[in-house]
């Protein structure tokens, strides 16, 4: 197993990623965990102290503490280092509030239970990874800054609409030319359909309780689901220049990043890997290990 094989996987674009889902086995479920509460988000720290599967969180570190000597000796790489972060930047905290009644009750083609099928769970709690889509008059650049699809290059990203298709500028008069287009990516046992998309909030940069930055999204649309592969895409669209902006700033740079470190490990032969999520929806939390 190359190393950052896993990596490659959550920097992948939104196009490499449909393709992605064809080639997958039936078999292949979601990455995503996902946790129920039936209480609030007070009760994340109780779930914290009583976990069963990593008691104490000793294997986790919190990503507001991670350094470069956390990594092992002979992968002490800068921009190794720096990609870490900036995957870090784009991991998002999901939060859905209502249970679809379409959930099935087995997953497909398996008799393994579907995650709160029939149940009134109060909250879930995942994670997910963002991309961002800048459009200029209809004219999408991904997150790579490329105006054209990745396996056609020939066809440029282009929307049906000129304008910005948010909620606010539809009722304008004057509607913004320029707006992104916010996509989440997590499992279709995180959040199912539409009904559940309706009753999601994504938090980004939840990396401490105290972190000015954190960013809290709603209004978000189903753009692609699939429970044979439990994959799920969900897409907010924002002309908000300042959030717009940033985020596909962050997304750049995650892609560049990676575009200088697959070079450097891609024939290596170490089984090294990393994992950024949102375990029992608290803060941002790094796992390394193979």
């Amino acid at each position: 197993v190359c190393l950052l094989l896993q990596v490659c996987l959550l920097l992948q674009n939104k196009e490499r990623r449909m393709k992605k889902q064809k080639l997958l086995s039936k078999k292949t479920l979601g990455q995503h965990e996902v946790e129920g509460y039936n209480g609030d988000d007070t009760d994340i720290q109780k779930h914290v102290e009583s976990c069963r599967k990593n008691p104490g969180h000793a294997n986790f570190i919190p990503i507001t503490r991670f350094t470069q000597t956390d990594l092992p000796e002979d992968l002490r790489d800068d921009t190794l280092y720096e990609l870490i972060k900036a995957i870090a930047d784009i991991t998002v905290r999901i939060r859905v509030t209502k249970v679809s009644p379409g959930r099935p009750q087995f997953f497909p083609n398996t008799e393994d239970p579907y995650p709160f099928s029939g149940t009134n769970v109060k909250m879930r709690l995942g994670s997910g990874e963002i991309d961002v889509y800048k459009f200029i008059k209809g004219w999408g650049y991904n997150s790579q800054g490329r105006s054209s699809n990745f396996f056609d290059k020939d066809k440029a990203i282009e929307a049906t609409y000129s304008t910005c298709p948010c909620e606010k500028c539809g009722q304008s008069d004057k509607p913004k030319e320029v707006w992104w287009e916010i996509f989440v990516y997590t499992a279709a046992h995180v959040v199912f359909d539409e009904i559940e998309a309706n009753n999601t909030t994504c938090t980004l940069l939840y990396d401490n309780k105290g972190r000015p930055e954190t960013k809290a999204l709603n209004k978000f649309s189903v753009s692609y689901v699939s429970v044979e592969y439990d994959k799920c895409e969900l897409k907010h669209v924002t002309c908000d220049v300042s959030l717009g902006d940033k985020l596909y700033k962050m997304s750049r740079r995650c892609c560049d990043l990676w575009e200088e470190v697959r070079p450097k490990y891609c024939r290596s032969q170490s089984k090294f890997m990393f994992l950024v999520s949102h375990p029992h929806g608290g803060i941002k939390q790094l796992s390394l290990g193979e």
